[in-house]
């Protein structure tokens, strides 16, 4: 595998297991009837990083189709792993 696809494969490896400690935190607080409050920090930043996780996972078949374009249409470049391929 390209060391593109690689780091991109690794990324949402990565993004998984955060997205399960904030899923587990939020359940955390749904099974136990915490009460929610305006002042709970960690309720907060647990549903801005599981939201922005989110969003990467959308996106990611659409990073994962233009690297895999830009691979297929400069292969000459690309093929050889310089570090510029890492900007795409």
């Amino acid at each position: 595998l390209h060391r593109n696809f690689r780091i991109q494969l690794s990324c949402a490896f990565f993004y998984g297991i955060i997205q399960t400690c904030t899923r587990i935190i939020l359940l955390h607080y749904e099974l136990n009837d915490i009460p929610i409050s305006r002042d709970d920090a960690l309720l907060f930043w647990t549903e801005v990083v599981r939201n922005a996780i989110l969003g990467y996972f959308c996106s990611i078949s659409w990073s994962f189709a233009f690297e895999r374009f830009i691979a297929t249409h400069y292969w000459k470049w690309y093929e050889p792993a310089p570090p510029s391929t890492l900007l795409v």
